[in-house]
């Protein structure tokens, strides 16, 4: 499959493609982390540890969805997320001295505070910094641990 690489691509992370946590932990591991490296390695899916034929798939059905539409189906999937209630880059305004405090001030599962600590999330104004698809991408990090940290 060919897909014309453009400059646009470079930044649109791969977070929010969508893609199960399988690929994505994949493409992470690989160095892959935008829609433009991934397109100029896709000759080398097959390669890369632990990426099966269900992932490669998932990716050729992505990407020939963009090479149809163009990237128009990743603002689709923003506003579905608007609309769910799961806010796209934004962040409600806090105090500072509230968006200073520790991560483990919040009152949440010890595998959140695990998984923050992990991943290096200290502060109450990183974590809401994280959209609901970086924070399912976390380590150990599952949707139910997503949903409670989302409410």
């Amino acid at each position: 499959m060919y897909i014309k690489n453009r400059a646009e691509y470079c930044k649109i992370p791969i977070s929010t493609l969508n893609f199960s946590t399988r690929t994505f932990n994949c493409l992470m591991r690989a160095n892959i982390s935008t829609l433009y490296l991934l397109i100029e390695n896709i000759e080398n899916l097959d390669k890369i540890r632990n990426m099966g034929s269900k992932s490669i798939a998932e990716i050729e059905e992505l990407l020939h969805v963009i090479e149809a539409d163009g990237i128009l189906q990743l603002d689709d999937f923003k506003d579905k997320m608007k609309r769910s209630g799961l806010a796209v880059g934004e962040r409600p305004s806090f105090p500072e001295e509230i968006l200073r405090r520790p991560a483990s001030d919040l009152d949440v599962s010890v595998r959140i505070c695990n998984c923050f600590i992990i991943e290096h999330i200290e502060t109450i104004g990183q974590v809401l910094d994280l959209d609901p698809a970086d924070i399912l991408h976390l380590k150990n990090m599952g949707t139910l641990s997503q949903q409670q940290l989302l409410e």
